[in-house]
């Protein structure tokens, strides 16, 4: 079953395809930047929305409302979780293998877990698991 977000992002999506991505096809990217934001000023600034009773999103929005943190608190992982950082391109060396995870953990600590079974390990970042590793699989 589609969730209640399903039809706003259609909405969203038809509503930018048939106002901002008009035929022919932009000339560069410059010209496609240019119609995504003046379209985006109009859907954001001047075109009534039903879900927010008539109002506009900037009515709503105020950048000022957002609280950032400057820096994201250290994150403890789980005692007897083997900790690496990730290395440029996403490497990393667990129990003497070298292995590739995602580029974007690049300069993270992430998490390995020993499973129940022996050499397979799950890889975490933070509270998320990202995937499992074999490293029998890996001997090959």
């Amino acid at each position: 079953m589609p969730s209640a977000d399903a039809g706003k992002d259609e909405r969203f999506h038809h509503s930018l395809k048939a106002e901002a991505q008009q035929w022919p096809p932009f000339a560069d990217l410059a010209k496609a930047q240019d119609a995504f934001d003046r379209w985006g000023h109009v859907n954001n600034a001047q075109r009534p929305h039903d879900a927010l009773d008539g109002g506009v999103p900037l009515d709503r929005y105020r950048a000022s409302q957002r609280q950032y943190r400057e820096t994201v608190e250290p994150f403890e992982y789980a005692k007897g979780d083997l900790i690496r950082r990730v290395q440029q391109h996403g490497f990393v060396s667990i129990l003497g293998r070298k292995l590739r995870l995602c580029r974007a953990f690049a300069g993270k600590s992430v998490a390995f877990r020993p499973t129940a079974k022996d050499g397979l390990f799950d890889a975490w970042f933070r509270h998320q698991k990202i995937e499992t590793i074999d490293l029998n699989a890996s001997k090959r």
